[in-house]
């Protein structure tokens, strides 16, 4: 994501192994949360550009070279095509069953952290914000879960994820700033 007057692309985080570099990036639409990517590019490319700008034809969706991942997609789309029911997101399933299928301000936060696994894999962790069910026009959010999310560039996708915190779940200070940016 370039820079825009309407968009902005901040860099969270950033994690290399032997072969690609991934940066964890935060994007922001007119002071709206838009969302959490995944940007990884080879180190050989990089390397040959000087680091300076990719060249146009970079562009490929085959992991090899630059790979974009909509994080919250990826997390979602995972999500809702388990085989088992997560029992500790028996609220996101009931929200969406009520809503019609539509992911109504269903907020997936990452971590200011990525690590790089190995073979084009990198591990973010996420926090999974739904509407409080209490309030009456549902303008608070409430998490429902913190999950380990293991991202693959060769399929552009979350491959595995994981109860990131098993006891208590406390959420972090800058993911509550961040859910109520959202909401106001």
């Amino acid at each position: 994501y370039q820079n825009t007057k309407k968009r902005t692309c901040v860099l969270v985080g950033m994690d290399l192994d032997d072969e690609m570099i991934g940066c964890l990036c935060h994007v922001n639409k007119m002071d709206e949360i838009e969302g959490y990517y995944l940007v990884v590019v080879s180190r050989e490319e990089f390397l040959c550009s000087g680091g300076g700008t990719l060249d146009a034809s970079v562009g490929s969706t085959d992991g090899s070279i630059f790979c974009s991942i909509n994080i919250g997609e990826a997390v979602l789309h995972y999500l809702l095509s388990l085989s088992e029911i997560d029992h500790r997101l028996v609220r996101l399933y009931n929200l969406l069953a009520d809503s019609g299928g539509e992911l109504p301000d269903v907020q997936i936060v990452a971590s200011r952290n990525v690590v790089a696994c190995g073979y084009g894999r990198f591990m973010v962790e996420v926090s999974i914000w739904i509407p409080d069910e209490t309030e009456e026009f549902q303008s608070e959010s409430v998490l429902l879960d913190r999950k380990l999310v293991l991202l693959s560039t060769s399929t552009e996708a979350v491959v595995w994820m994981g109860d990131s915190n098993l006891t208590q779940i406390q959420p972090r200070l800058d993911d509550v700033r961040i859910v109520r940016e959202i909401s106001c």
